[in-house]
């Protein structure tokens, strides 16, 4: 079953990685009580994946209202506005997860599944152990692996994506860090500046450079949530000139202070 598991995983590490997505990265794995569970239109650039033991929770988007039921797993992908509503205290495991780039590729919405098979072994191993602590075990990432794969085609509009479009999106993830000009992305895409504006106006809805600062806003959003380093840290890790600027353009994005965001994403 493991050999199974760890052939599925790399599979879609493959599918992923010609996306330019890079490998899986776990951000936090934990086991809850809710007794206090109201959150409101969150919009985050990383990926849940909840795991409920009973029934309680509620999820909630514009358009659909989900009573979660015990022992099916709820997916949310970056970029999905929900809410959440409590009809009584449950008790749930939780992952957040990212996959750098593939965060531009992926639609919203919020998908519940079956877990089966190797899925089922994956959660009676994974969460059947002490709450997991440092690095995190191989069953984690496969368990995302095989979550990815279940979930429905529209998750993957990128499929369908021009694949000069898809290099350049690959690019950015790869190299967001660095010092990047419309060119550079260009050159990397295989095609002029005129045209990869056109595609990107067409196929992502805006520019490539407002596409780039969107990968950095996001790497930005996962380490105020999920790390203790400082702004200044965060602002050079994710290829912005200092703090100021940082600050600036990731209150554009969320419409919050880096400081403010991290509070709420602590509470």
């Amino acid at each position: 079953m493991r050999a199974k598991v760890a052939g599925e995983n790399a599979v879609l590490e493959e599918r992923l990685g010609s996306l330019g997505a890079g490998a899986i990265s776990i951000l936090m794995i934990r086991k809850l009580r809710y007794e206090g569970w109201n959150l409101e239109r969150r919009n985050d650039a990383f990926w849940r994946l909840w795991w409920p033991l009973q029934l309680g929770g509620v999820l909630v988007t514009e358009d659909v209202t989900l009573r979660m039921r015990s022992e099916r797993l709820y997916l949310i992908p970056p970029r999905t506005v929900f809410s959440t509503r409590l009809q009584q205290p449950f008790v749930a495991w939780q992952i957040h997860f990212s996959l750098q780039s593939a965060e531009i590729l992926t639609s919203p919405g919020i998908h519940e599944l079956e877990p089966l098979g190797a899925m089922s072994y994956l959660l009676d191993e994974l969460f059947g152990m002490p709450q997991p602590a440092g690095q995190p075990a191989w069953e984690a990432h496969a368990l995302i692996a095989l979550t990815l794969r279940s979930a429905p085609s529209q998750l993957w509009p990128s499929d369908r994506r021009d694949p000069r479009v898809r290099r350049a999106l690959g690019f950015m993830g790869e190299h967001f860090r660095e010092k990047l000009a419309l060119e550079d992305i260009a050159r990397a895409s295989g095609c002029s500046e005129r045209t990869l504006l056109e595609l990107f106006q067409a196929e992502v809805r805006q520019t490539p450079i407002q596409t780039l600062t969107a990968v950095r806003s996001d790497e930005a959003s996962r380490l105020l949530a999920h790390t203790d380093l400082s702004v200044d840290e965060i602002a050079e890790r994710c290829g912005f000139a200092n703090r100021y600027y940082f600050s600036r353009v990731f209150k554009q994005a969320t419409g919050e202070s880096p400081a403010a965001f991290r509070a709420e994403a602590r509470l």
